[in-house]
């Protein structure tokens, strides 16, 4: 999971989105007050922003669980299959 830290450049909201996560025509957006109410914790792992969503156990039930807080996957506007559909972004 990568995390918006900032409100602009690489590690901001639009920055993984056009930058790391460019080649994802669908992601999930949900926030870290969300998954904690949910009863995730998430862990800062590796390099700034990636984090990591612990689950209490490997079962099917926890993985519904999780992709229950996680809500409905969303189109990235910056993915050049989504772009194409869509047609360009507008300036």
């Amino acid at each position: 999971m990568f995390g918006a830290l900032d409100n602009e450049g690489n590690a901001s909201r639009d920055g993984l989105l056009a930058g790391r996560l460019v080649t994802y025509p669908l992601v999930h957006a949900v926030t870290v007050g969300a998954l904690a109410s949910a009863g995730f914790e998430v862990l800062a792992t590796f390099r700034r922003p990636h984090f990591t969503i612990r689950l209490r156990t490997d079962s099917d039930a926890e993985a519904s669980r999780l992709l229950d807080a996680l809500g409905t996957a969303r189109e990235n506007p910056y993915n050049g299959e989504v772009q194409r559909h869509r047609g360009p972004r507008p300036l």
